[in-house]
């Protein structure tokens, strides 16, 4: 019984994303105005700011344009942080806020999706992916060696 339950419920949320999906290039930025109003998100404390809470990784400037265009290109379309989770699937949003911040570099998978989503041309978002990893490799080989040498 709860099997079932469950699977109604899982149908349910696909139905809403496959909605969403299909209207969200209709949506309007109001809701991103409606929070500045507020004062969520603006006023913020930004990782590594004390009382944050946040812990933050070296940002490297390929991860910060990577994270700044996918920004630009979700606030363009109006979608919120926590709909375009939604539509590619990841589970909480905060995930999305670290890959915007340029802390975190996003999997393959994860910017196939936000292309796709996005209606950006096919590797636009991989091309910026793959320049914040190889920066990365490079920051990790640079660290490993001063470890060694110290």
């Amino acid at each position: 019984m709860l099997a079932i339950q469950l699977q109604k419920v899982r149908n349910a949320g696909a139905r809403d994303s496959q909605e969403e999906l299909g209207e969200f290039a209709g949506h309007s930025a109001g809701g991103r105005e409606e929070r500045a109003a507020r004062g969520v998100g603006s006023t913020a404390a930004t990782a590594g700011e004390p009382g944050s809470g946040a812990h933050q990784r070296p940002r490297g400037e390929a991860a910060a344009r990577l994270g700044a265009e996918l920004r630009r290109l979700r606030l363009d379309r109006g979608l919120s942080q926590r709909r375009l989770t939604r539509l590619i699937g990841l589970s909480a949003h905060s995930n999305l806020g670290e890959y915007e911040r340029g802390n975190r570099v996003p999997p393959l998978d994860i910017v196939t999706a936000c292309e796709r989503l996005l209606a950006v041309p096919p590797g636009h978002l991989q091309q910026l992916q793959e320049e914040a990893r190889r920066e990365r490799a490079r920051a990790r080989r640079r660290a490993a060696a001063a470890r060694a040498d110290a």
